[in-house]
């Protein structure tokens, strides 16, 4: 519960094309060279760990512990004066950089300084999005199976809000615990899990006479078509990729919740 299990890369492939080998055979400056780089498609280390992030396989955290974000860079010209503003500041302040420009901290005024751009992870997000709430309480309890507190608490809010009663579990033997204890009607279950992972969570469960038939909703990450393959010859009732978005999510537990009770 400390860390990650495996790794995977994140890389920067500069492919080439003729407006590349006319740059670099005129001697353009890197920054040419990146501009032409990046209009062919070229990723950023930064960028291509995001794509990792927003797809699920990693965190916005553990992104920034292994590589910085992109700093913008700015011409380096200061404001002109003007009449209210401060005295020039003669020692650099921290974080001084030269050739940087952009917001000015009150304590130094016509200083540049790095400014590191805003990052737009509104999709990283997308099950944060606002849900209606659900009048009057629904006849089902959902168990919650993920490793990830934030994700599972942000779950467990919008299923309240719809009127579930939700049951949660961190690993693979707490929501087998939780199954016998809770004896839940639905069960969102991620893969990756620490201790024992989703496949053999849900192999179990499919081999118990009393567990059989409670419907199981896979939710990961990985969402290639080998995998999702594999849950359904488990057992699975439905297969949903991450990151995905709330009212996908409810509609998803209604529709299973309907064809088991049909």
């Amino acid at each position: 519960m400390t860390g990650y299990r495996g790794r995977f890369s994140i890389v920067e492939v500069l492919k080439m094309n003729p407006e590349l080998e006319r740059r670099i055979g005129a001697g353009a400056t890197a920054d040419k060279i990146a501009e032409a780089a990046r209009a062919n498609g070229m990723l950023s280390l930064f960028e291509s760990g995001l794509r990792h992030a927003l797809n699920g396989e990693t965190s916005i955290d553990e992104l920034l512990r292994v590589v910085e974000p992109p700093v913008q860079e700015l011409p380096a010209v200061l404001p002109p004066p003007t009449a209210t503003a401060a005295p020039a500041v003669t020692t650099p302040p921290p974080g001084y950089v030269p050739g940087f420009t952009g917001a000015y901290p009150a304590a130094y005024p016509g200083m540049p300084m790095r400014v590191e751009p805003e990052i737009d992870l509104t999709t990283a997000f997308e099950l944060l999005e606002e849900a209606p709430r659900h009048e009057g309480q629904r006849d089902a309890t959902v168990l919650l199976v993920d490793d990830e507190d934030t994700l599972r608490r942000v779950m467990k809010d919008l299923l309240e809000r719809e009127g579930y009663r939700v049951a949660e579990a961190r690993d693979g033997v707490e929501a087998l615990d939780e199954v016998d204890r809770r004896a839940p009607d639905i069960i969102v279950l991620d893969l990756n899990l620490p201790g024992m992972d989703g496949y053999t969570v849900l192999s179990k469960l499919r081999s118990r006479p009393a567990t059989r038939t409670v419907p199981i909703i896979v939710l990961t990450a990985k969402g290639d078509e080998d995998n999702e393959v594999r849950v359904f010859e488990l057992g699975a009732d439905d297969f949903l990729t991450k990151p995905f978005r709330a009212r996908a999510l409810s509609a998803r537990l209604e529709a299973v919740l309907a064809r088991r009770r049909a």
